[in-house]
C-alpha cells in the first residue's frame, strides 16, 4: 500500500531513480554522495522519502521515483 505524506520544510539531498529494480542502488549512491560532500543526515532520520512520479499501473522498470534524504541544517 502507498502512504501519502506531507513533506516538512527543510534541506534535502534529492535524486531520481528510473526503474524500481534500481532503487536500492540509487539510495546507496545518494547516501554516499551526502557523506562524500560533508553533509549530514538530519538528526533522528532513519529513512528518506520516495515520490513516485509515474502512474502506478505502468511496468516497474518504467517507474520514475524521486528520493529525498533529509539533511541537517
Amino acid at each position: 500500500p502507498l502512504e501519502v505524506k506531507d513533506v516538512p520544510a527543510g534541506r534535502y539531498a534529492v535524486t531520481r531513480c528510473t526503474g524500481l529494480e534500481n532503487i536500492s542502488d540509487t539510495w546507496q549512491a545518494l547516501a554516499n554522495w551526502v557523506t562524500d560532500h560533508d553533509f549530514r543526515w538530519a538528526p533522528g532520520v532513519t529513512e528518506g522519502l520516495e515520490e513516485v512520479l509515474t502512474p502506478i499501473h505502468k511496468p516497474f522498470d518504467a517507474w520514475e521515483i524521486d528520493l529525498y534524504l533529509p539533511l541537517a541544517s
